[in-house]
């Protein structure tokens, strides 16, 4: 009996030095884990706000700016999503302002791929307020960073828009080369939405053309 006492009490203490042990591992596990959603959540739904639902890229700006003063990451991130929609209501100066802001952190980051969403943003904001020529630059910039990114989309991610601006320019055979050597590239990528972009892009050249 006493040495059954005995093995059950070497058990209980086996287990709280266990839990101890595992506990503050599951934990910081978890606040990583956190840490890292937090950070990606707002590039992920801007990348659908910005598209479909302009209100709620708004809101979402809104919201990081209540929460990024003590973040110099999330700072970056607001002023990227906040200069999109600025951008997008024809608030171009400003918009174009605080695109340049996230551009800065994140070129110290040496983050290429958003560098190249950043610099393709900065181009829509010029192309939107008129100024194709800086547009362009832009364009070009994004597709530069991204040729240094991992993901292979991003070196060609703004190649969309050269082309768009081409056919805005009645440059056809110009906007032709940009979209076949954008689908080539997106194509074995399996981006189907961008494809499907590309081959509206492709109609609207060559109803253009036929004008």
């Amino acid at each position: 009996m006493q040495r059954t006492i005995v093995t059950l009490k070497k058990s209980l203490i086996f287990l709280i030095v266990t839990l101890c042990c595992v506990n503050p591992l599951i934990s910081s596990h978890a606040s990583t884990q956190s840490s890292l959603y937090h950070k990606e959540q707002p590039l992920k739904l801007w990348e659908r706000y910005i598209e479909t639902d302009i209100d709620s890229c708004k809101s979402l700006a809104l919201h990081l700016r209540k929460n990024c003063e003590n973040s110099p990451y999330e700072a970056a991130v607001y002023h990227l999503i906040s200069g999109s929609y600025l951008s997008r209501i024809g608030a171009f100066q400003e918009g174009i302002h605080q695109l340049k802001q996230a551009k800065s952190y994140f070129f110290q980051l040496q983050d290429f791929e958003l560098l190249s969403k950043i610099l393709n943003e900065i181009g829509i904001a010029f192309q939107l307020s008129g100024n194709t020529h800086e547009a362009r630059t832009y364009y070009r910039h994004s597709m530069e960073a991204g040729r240094n990114s991992d993901n292979k989309l991003h070196a060609v991610l703004a190649e969309i828009n050269l082309a768009k601006l081409a056919i805005e320019e009645e440059k056809y055979d110009q906007a032709l080369e940009h979209l076949q050597h954008y689908i080539s590239v997106i194509k074995p990528l399996e981006k189907f939405d961008a494809l499907a972009n590309a081959h509206a892009a492709m109609a609207d050249l060559f109803l253009s053309k036929d004008d």
